[in-house]
């Protein structure tokens, strides 16, 4: 099988060095297309077969595939219709290149089915594990015990009521199965049940309020709300208030005292209370994170399915929460926790939905095929890789070193912002005749926007490429961007 890989003439070194390795399989042979282009991830797919003809012609008919860069714009298909070749597209991380191969070569990647590498092999595979349904939330499966284990995001009662459609919204699109709507003790059944409505309205999914009051609950069960979040006491206590129509409502106990759930599970059962969840709690770390083992593994016993609230470390970690996510959840799972919690709460949490589901997502395909779950479809590795970088296409030698060079100022200059909350990047051009500003999300538009309105040297256009990069890679981690100064400050680079 004969495999083209298109690249650019500058970035040719860099695969053959990835390309070389690695084993590839003894039926492939590897033909390695440089376009005569400075970057190829910026041209769409039909541009590309267009320019791969008129420099590769015999040599590209001869290919019984071609791979795209996995940035570049467009459809496969729309090379294949344009070059005659049957085409995919590639991995972004050009280290993953033989992964790709592979799977091309098991027929895994190829077109008209699976014709994108992202797509294919950016997730877990088809789960196949099997487990006891233990009961259902509206429809969705609640295992006895895990793998797989569901995502429930809380919607911390910090968010304001303005902004809860949106983080509904959110935490429903990074794949929450069970959304919960927190609440603090300050706030009164009609708050709860305000908070309750516009999450479920915005979600469409099954929704747990937080509550430990009999009058709430009452007014809640009422209103719609398919079940509870509170501690063991209060449970105890609302089922010895005698309430009616219990039965039917999903109910999430926690205590740290193992008796104490099992005393709630056994109320529980009298009342004909069937779906219960139960949250030995995740201890703290440094205070009591290693109990969390004993108290996980004494409740089993039980027999009801399990929460691990991951959030309760988490929240209490000065850490990126992208490793700990697999971390965690790998714990879980061993465990044999059912839900994985999260809270979507303050900024440092944002986004943890979108972590815990491509955590679990991960723990359960690698529990379904009995190993670790080092994968190389992790998209958990945001700052590091797993491969060495390979060398710099361009050669060092005869090159000019060079050091600090103080910029030369000017009268007219440019100010970069970043609005998170719009998620754009802004442009202000200040000079004599006065201000000019440009908004856009997409740094190198924005960048042709401006210089091709305004006049500036070389220096200047270059010091604006630069910091509408920064400004960029500020707005997608959500750090604050401060022109001049670096975004990431790496714990190796940091000051002491």
């Amino acid at each position: 099988m004969r495999i083209g890989i298109i690249t650019s003439r500058t970035a040719r070194p860099i695969i053959e060095t990835i390309l070389s390795r690695e084993r590839l399989p003894e039926d492939v042979e590897i033909v390695v297309l440089d376009l005569p282009v400075p970057a190829v991830g910026v041209i769409e797919a039909k541009s590309l077969a267009r320019i791969a003809l008129r420099a590769f012609g015999e040599t590209l008919s001869g290919l019984d595939l071609v791979i795209l860069p996995g940035l570049s714009p467009g459809r496969p298909e729309d090379f294949t219709e344009a070059a005659g070749v049957p085409a995919v597209k590639g991995p972004r991380d050009p280290g993953r290149l033989p992964h790709a191969i592979r799977l091309i070569a098991r027929g895994v990647l190829a077109p008209g089915g699976s014709s994108s590498y992202e797509e294919e092999a950016g997730s877990p595979p088809s789960l196949k594990l099997s487990f006891e349904e233990a009961f259902r939330i509206g429809s969705t499966r609640v295992p006895l015990r895990g793998p797989p284990l569901l995502v429930a995001t809380e919607l911390s009662a910090s968010i304001p009521l303005e902004d809860l459609p949106s983080r509904t919204a959110e935490a429903v699109s990074e794949g929450a199965d069970l959304i919960l709507v927190g609440a603090s003790n300050k706030m009164s059944a009609d708050e709860i049940l305000r908070r309750y409505r516009i999450v479920r309205e915005e979600s469409g999914m099954p929704v747990l309020c937080e509550t430990g009051s009999p009058a709430n609950v009452s007014r809640l069960a009422e209103a719609g709300c398919e079940g509870f979040t509170l501690s063991a006491g209060a449970f105890t206590r609302i089922l010895q208030a005698g309430l009616r129509g219990l039965e039917g409502f999903t109910w999430v106990v926690g205590d740290r005292q193992v008796s104490s759930l099992a005393r709630a599970s056994m109320l529980a059962r009298r009342r004909g209370v069937s779906k219960l969840i139960l949250d030995p709690v995740v201890g703290l770390p440094l205070i009591d994170f290693s109990s969390t083992v004993e108290r996980y593994r004494s409740v089993q016993a039980i027999m009801r399915p399990t929460l691990f609230s991951a959030a309760n470390a988490l929240g209490e970690m000065s850490a990126d929460p992208h490793g700990a996510q697999l971390l965690l959840a790998s714990l879980a799972a061993e465990l044999g926790a059912s839900v994985y919690l999260v809270v979507e709460d303050g900024w440092a949490l944002r986004h943890s939905t979108a972590e815990a589901r491509h955590a679990v997502d991960l723990v359960a395909a690698a529990s379904s095929e009995g190993r670790t779950p080092r994968s190389p479809w992790s998209r958990l590795l945001v700052v590091r890789q797993e491969h060495r970088p390979p060398g710099s296409p361009v050669p060092l030698e005869g090159a000019e070193i060079v050091g600090r060079l103080d910029p030369i100022m000017e009268e007219s200059f440019f100010v970069v912002g970043v609005d998170h909350g719009r998620g754009l990047i802004i442009v202000e051009y200040r000079d004599r005749e006065g201000v000019r500003r440009w908004a856009g999300r997409d740094p190198r538009s924005l960048m042709r926007a401006v210089l091709r309105s305004v006049r500036v040297s070389r220096e200047h256009a270059g010091y604006l490429g630069f910091e509408l990069y920064n400004a960029w890679l500020a707005l997608r981690t959500g750090k604050t961007y401060l022109q001049d100064e670096p975004v990431i400050v790496l714990p190796w680079e940091a000051e002491r």
